[in-house]
């Protein structure tokens, strides 16, 4: 009787709640904070899409995981953005289970395509530093398309079903707990720990490989020095089963390294920044902490979107060589 009592007083509170928030417009910090975050999200990497679908034959090669990282930036703060602004401004979920499912299948798939992206372009890039030549020969637009499509899948296998799951067997009363996954649940909380196993993969590749790029690109500049300009040719085509080159062709074979290596640095050292604090956090989000606090580490991790679009125009002379030529 008790208990009946309550439920229905909580339920009182969560429908009260829900009438508070179509008349008074009060954000909290966080909410703020939020909205903000999306606002240049969706603005900076927007930009930079319009200029790539102005000249769509630009999109080639590795230019097409540009675009598909910074579309998945885009959707992420122009459809999940205006969801989660509105979940932090009320504080409860008061737009019924459907629109709930569709805001976490929204930020979930988002994010984890947003890992799985950033890990293909380390490691195309990780290729282009060490094996420039075969990167050339081998890489182009069809395999990039196939691998984004692929990374696309893998997001959707590793959330649509738990997110089925849960819709339909687990999901508690949005106006009374919020719109989230019932990490109560033994299968939600499996799912939970695959999903952080694969967060912590994608992170740790695109973190390790960093160090060994480093190395061998080092490695590979002091045996160039060692030998010196008489000795290069030579090194090359002991390096490499191709004809001997001049100059300045030689010249063009480091130039795209040095970019990919300047885009691999960029990017190594903002993913370290914004996402090894979410990394370290993700374990405690269902334990008995300061939910405001691990609210403000996640939008830490969006800052991230935010960056990327900043990274490629000066990272990508094809890039800031057509922003220039439109806006100039």
């Amino acid at each position: 009787m008790n208990q009946a009592a309550n439920n229905s007083t909580i339920s009182e509170n969560a429908t009260d709640v829900c009438a508070a928030a179509s008349t008074l417009l009060t954000f909290s910090p966080i909410g703020i904070g939020t909205l903000i975050i999306n606002v240049m999200i969706a603005a900076v990497n927007g930009a930079v899409l319009m200029f790539y679908f102005a000249n769509f034959a630009v999109i080639k090669e590795f230019h097409v995981y540009v675009v598909a990282l910074m579309s998945t930036n885009f959707l992420f703060a122009a459809v999940f953005g205006p969801l989660d602004v509105m979940n932090q401004h009320v504080g409860a979920w008061c737009w019924g289970t459907h629109w709930c499912t569709f805001r976490l299948y929204s930020g979930t798939v988002a994010i984890t395509l947003q890992y799985l992206i950033h890990t293909t372009v380390a490691m195309c890039r990780c290729c282009a530093v060490i094996f420039p030549i075969q990167y050339r020969h081998r890489h182009n637009t069809r395999l990039a398309v196939v691998l984004c499509a692929l990374c696309c899948i893998a997001a959707h296998l590793l959330v649509v079903p738990i997110l089925l799951m849960d819709a339909l067997l687990y999901r508690q009363p949005e106006t009374l707990v919020g719109c989230d996954f019932n990490y109560q649940m033994l299968p939600v909380q499996i799912w939970s720990y695959i999903y952080q196993a694969v967060t912590y993969l994608t992170l740790f590749l695109v973190l390790a490989q960093y160090p060994t790029v480093l190395y061998i690109r080092r490695k590979r500049n002091r045996t160039l020095r060692q030998v010196g300009p008489a000795g290069s040719k030579k090194i090359g085509d002991q390096r490499q089963p191709v004809a001997a080159s001049s100059t300045p062709s030689n010249n063009q074979n480091t130039k795209p390294e040095s970019n990919a290596f300047l885009l691999l640095t960029l990017l190594t050292g903002s993913v370290f920044i914004f996402w090894t604090p979410t990394a370290i956090v993700t374990p405690l989000v269902a334990m008995d902490v300061d939910q405001v606090a691990l609210g403000w580490v996640f939008e830490l991790m969006e800052v991230q979107a935010i960056v990327d679009p900043i990274i490629f125009v000066l990272s990508l002379p094809d890039l800031r060589q057509l922003i220039f030529r439109r806006t100039l």
